[in-house]
């Protein structure tokens, strides 16, 4: 097996004869892609800092700077995670009138084009990184995510598939190979430069620190309904609990006709008027009953909220 060697960002920029750094003026910008929005109370997170509030915010920039966005329904599900937390930002969100985020957005874009640029510079098509997922478990998750990554993985190896087809966030971070203590499931993937948003070796120093992890890349997933196909040999774990003595081609036949890698994430409204939220996730079939007339039903009992 071909040892998979990720791409290093330090030797794709030395041999390049400009300046690579990009200084990112916008301090909301700068917030969501680094520790936070400075000046906000509550405090909102950014990327780098845990994927939260302003992890959520950063992705509406980037599907506007970059003309994309997901199937209603197949929203991010970091949406679905911080919906509860909508009342203590409201405040802030009622700062961001168009004319504010045009100016995030239209930085945003710009650190994308240069980002393009820097790569292409570099000679490369395509980045090699690493990306490690732990093994959380979401609630209204029958299993965790990264089992259900190495039991599609299994079955296609028993089966003869050649790749699999995952549920993925709308930004992605991925690095070198750090984070191996996390366990679960790591993907070793080809990503076309295309794909990367931005990474950590061009972006200039906020208030004299980095504003991201050493070595880390950030890219696009771009499919509107959130689903990506991944080569099986491009997915690794530590966890051997499927070997052939308690899964078999049994087991992989039943599992591959149950699996259904998009997650369709709706928000349940109950008790609205005192921001109590309960979450459900729906299959397919449920979505052929969302009718014309329900979705009416719908927007007019938002209304008499927000008008």
């Amino acid at each position: 097996m071909t040892m998979f060697e990720a791409t290093h960002q330090k030797e794709i920029l030395k041999n390049l004869n400009f300046d690579s750094l990009f200084k990112i003026n916008d301090d909301i910008l700068c917030g969501c892609i680094g520790l936070g929005i400075p000046d906000v109370n509550p405090r909102i997170s950014g990327f780098s800092y845990g994927k939260s509030f302003g992890y959520a915010l950063l992705t509406y920039f980037a599907g506007n700077a970059l003309a994309y966005r997901r199937l209603p329904f197949c929203e991010d599900r970091i949406y679905r995670q911080q919906f509860r937390f909508v009342r203590e930002h409201q405040e802030f969100l009622k700062k961001l009138t168009q004319e504010r985020i045009d100016a995030v957005v239209t930085e945003l874009r710009e650190l994308y084009l240069h980002t393009q640029s820097v790569l292409k510079s570099a000679g490369l098509t395509h980045v090699k990184v690493i990306r490690w997922i732990g093994k959380n478990k979401e609630d209204g998750d029958d299993i965790p995510y990264y089992e259900s990554i190495i039991r599609a993985k299994r079955s296609a190896e028993l089966l003869g598939i050649k790749s699999i087809e995952v549920d993925m966030d709308m930004l992605n971070s991925f690095g070198g190979g750090a984070y191996s203590h996390l366990g679960g499931v790591k993907l070793e993937l080809s990503i076309p430069i295309e794909d990367i948003l931005y990474f950590s070796s061009i972006l200039a120093p906020g208030n004299s620190t980095p504003i991201m992890e050493s070595g880390e890349w950030v890219a696009i997933n771009r499919s509107p309904n959130g689903i990506v196909s991944i080569p099986v040999d491009a997915i690794d774990h530590p966890d051997k609990f499927l070997d052939d003595n308690n899964f078999n081609k049994e087991d992989a036949i039943r599992y591959m006709e149950s699996y259904v890698p998009i997650v369709v994430k709706p928000l349940e409204q109950k008790h609205f008027h005192n921001y109590s939220i309960r979450y459900r996730e729906i299959n397919a079939d449920e979505i052929e009953k969302i009718t014309p007339s329900l979705i009416k039903k719908i927007v007019n009992s938002f209304k008499k909220y927000l008008l």
